[in-house]
């Protein structure tokens, strides 16, 4: 007789708090805790996932995570520690920039030759990182290599369908760029890949909803519909660092027993868009029922896909902007449609890096060309092929490149058009004020958590379908016209 179950959730649940309390003082550059406990021996969980996996979801979903953590643990800190032996820095008396950062950073710089040069001196040091790079990788492969490819949806590393989500806005696309990259400077036909995410941070969204408001205006609808007191520690705990105005990095590390999420004010802050949406998820995680650590994860990460969907889309909601925002219906034209782009280009960007994690997890041959055709459908242009080994680090984490598991993400983004209009519906379109919507979301949360987002979507509408997501951005696009 081996561990019981509940031994072993207990084991799993110490090894994701341990893993969240490294990732912690990484991501911040803290001192890591002094935990009680060792990371235990997780070589035994995947036979008892097997088991598992249809009678008890939740437990499988979240032993095959402590797997994962635990095998890829030891190579993730040599990759770390790597990491921060590589500043990235154009001058030296410059504040350096870590390179698992950088996009952030050029992405916030205004000026086209800087950003060129960040991106740049970036690529120059990649060589230096490529074998804890590939070592990352390989380990992350074994370990999925040992879980049944039936879990990887609901880990979040599944593919969701980009070709699909990249026809359907195609057309959105270009002519929102038309929109927004002339104000910008940039021209799209001889855009590069740092002039690429410049698009993606708005500059009048920062000057109309400023940094040190971030915080507040991403929790406010929970406020509104009566869900405050989940969120009330975690933004309690990020406020002050959104208080300089340099921006703060939100960041949603793991739903467990209560969400965590990690607050620093720095100069790359990741954007209204995305502090809301980390928001969202750290509601979703601290709503989390149940007695058992697995029941209050749920058997799905998609959730945080939704969840994270739900607080950034809220950008593109006119009256939301206009009550909570307090802006002003000429300036929320150009705001609207910035946060639309940013969202196209969001939405685009998960799809293409869900299908290309996927493939490097099943060891797909090429994945330097595959991930730089993928980006060039995506966004019309891509960095270096180079970047690919370094951007698949990522897969796993709940950071991810522009945060997040990239197949939960566009999970996510495909299923929120059809839990707004249900909100809609049993509410009014202003559900993000009704004091009585929280009841909704809670309880969209408690089923999602229960049976997984597919399952939720069949019982809501049937198979989740692109052309829903397509309407909600066409309908956000009349709606900024009205400004």
């Amino acid at each position: 007789m081996g561990p019981s179950v509940e031994a072993r959730e207990h084991e799993a649940q110490v090894a994701l708090a341990t893993d969240a309390s490294e990732t912690r003082a990484f991501l911040t550059e803290s001192e890591r805790e002094d935990l009680p406990h060792a990371f235990p021996n997780v070589a035994p969980y995947p036979a008892v996932v097997t088991s598992l996996r249809e009678i008890d979801p939740w437990r499988a979903v979240l032993l095959a995570e402590a797997y994962v953590t635990g095998v890829r643990r030891k190579a993730l800190e040599r990759y770390r520690a790597a990491l921060q032996k590589t500043p990235v820095r154009l001058r030296q008396e410059e504040r350096a920039v870590r390179l698992d950062a950088i996009e952030s950073a050029v992405a916030c710089e205004p000026g086209g030759a800087r950003r060129q040069a960040l991106l740049t001196e970036a690529e120059r040091l990649l060589p230096d990182l490529r074998e804890p790079a590939r070592a990352l990788v390989d380990a992350l492969r074994d370990a999925f290599g040992q879980i049944d490819p039936a879990l990887w949806q609901p880990l979040g590393v599944s593919d969701s369908g980009a070709d699909e989500m990249l026809a359907a806005t195609d057309d959105l696309l270009r002519e929102l760029d038309a929109w927004v990259c002339v104000p910008l400077g940039i021209d799209r036909a001889r855009m590069t890949f740092a002039d690429r995410l410049r698009t993606m941070v708005s500059p009048s969204m920062t000057s109309l909803a400023p940094p040190s408001t971030w915080v507040d205006l991403g929790a406010r609808w929970a406020t509104r519909t009566g869900l405050e007191t989940s969120l009330r520690r975690v933004v309690d705990d990020l406020r002050p660092a959104s208080a300089t105005g340099h921006g703060v990095a939100a960041l949603c590390e793991r739903a467990g027993e209560r969400s965590v999420l990690a607050g620093r004010s720095t100069v790359a802050g990741r954007g209204v868009m995305d502090v809301g949406g980390a928001l969202s998820v750290a509601l979703a995680c601290a709503m989390g029922r149940g007695i058992a650590p697995g029941v209050r994860r749920g058997c799905d990460r998609g959730l945080d896909g939704v969840a994270h969907a739900l607080g950034r889309r809220l950008h593109l909601e006119r009256r939301f902007l206009q009550r909570e925002a307090a802006i002003d219906a000429v300036p929320r034209e150009r705001y609207m449609l910035e946060a639309l782009h940013a969202e196209v280009l969001r939405t685009r960007l998960d799809a293409v890096l869900a299908r290309f994690g996927a493939a490097i997890l099943a060891r797909a041959p090429e994945p330097g060309q595959r991930f730089h055709e993928d980006l060039t459908r995506a966004l019309a242009v891509a960095p270096s092929p180079a970047w690919a080994i370094h951007v698949a680090t990522r897969c796993f984490d709940d950071g991810g490149w522009w945060g997040g598991r990239w197949g939960a993400r566009a999970l996510g983004a495909r299923c929120e058009p059809r839990v707004v209009a249900l909100l809609r519906e049993r509410y009014d379109e202003d559900w993000f004020r009704n004091p009585k919507a929280g009841e909704g979301v809670a309880s969209v949360f408690d089923a999602m958590r229960a049976v997984g987002v597919n399952a939720w979507s069949e019982a809501h509408g049937g198979a989740l379908k692109v052309s829903e997501l397509a309407a909600r951005f066409d309908e956000a696009m009349r709606d900024a016209r009205r400004g």
